[in-house]
């Protein structure tokens, strides 16, 4: 059966109607997938904010931290330039001293971990 002119533009006039719905129905499926995404985006930046406080609020307690164990060190070299005095004074090489030994080798490593934690604290400042 043959088509007139007339019923050729009511079909293509309602094809493109189809289109245009179907197009509609694919938008408002993806603006409801970006409104479902927003929320979790805004989820997330909000997650980040307060990890991100804690983590600046973490790096200031270790950095005091540091500053602690500093004054420790501080204070213990003072006590060990008195040991090293009276060990000469008795005759006895103070660097042969095991708890001098021991010591320095505990400065040392703490001394690398406050490096350590200073290295990180700048990087979370720069967060």
């Amino acid at each position: 059966m043959k088509q007139g002119k007339t019923e050729k533009a009511v079909f293509t006039k309602l094809s493109t109607e189809k289109v245009e719905l179907a197009s509609m129905k694919d938008l408002d499926k993806v603006t409801q997938a970006l409104d479902t995404a927003k929320v979790r985006l805004n989820q997330e930046k909000d997650e980040l904010a307060v990890l991100m406080g804690k983590l600046q609020a973490r790096a200031d307690e270790a950095i005091k931290l540091t500053y602690k164990t500093d004054n420790m060190i501080i204070s213990a070299e003072s006590i060990i330039r008195e040991l090293k005095n009276q060990a000469k004074q008795l005759g006895i090489e103070p660097n042969d001293l095991k708890e001098i030994k021991e010591f320095n080798k505990e400065k040392d490593y703490v001394n690398g971990l406050i490096s350590d934690i200073q290295v990180l604290a700048d990087k979370a400042d720069k967060l």
